[in-house]
């Protein structure tokens, strides 16, 4: 891991998909260095599965969408911040 300065240009709250999109958006198409901030003990927010009795498995989180981009507005920006900048 790189050594901080300190000098973040933006704060993002939770590392769910909302912000972990935006903070992949904010730096690789406008070049900035990104802090994500989560309160939860691992990242992902709402992304992940969790367990009961060792034996049962839930996937709580959004699915794939990606059929869905091209018809969306700003398809090349959710794009980007699945695959980065091309």
């Amino acid at each position: 891991m790189a050594e901080s300065t300190g000098h973040y240009d933006a704060v993002v709250f939770g590392s769910g998909i909302g912000g972990m999109s935006a903070a992949s958006l904010l730096s690789h198409m406008e070049h900035q260095r990104i802090m994500i901030l989560e309160r939860h003990f691992r990242i992902s927010g709402f992304t992940h599965t969790f367990g009961r009795k060792g034996k049962y498995e839930w996937d709580v989180g959004l699915h794939d969408v990606r059929s869905a981009l091209a018809r969306l507005p700003r398809a090349a920006e959710l794009d980007c911040a699945s695959h980065g900048v091309q």
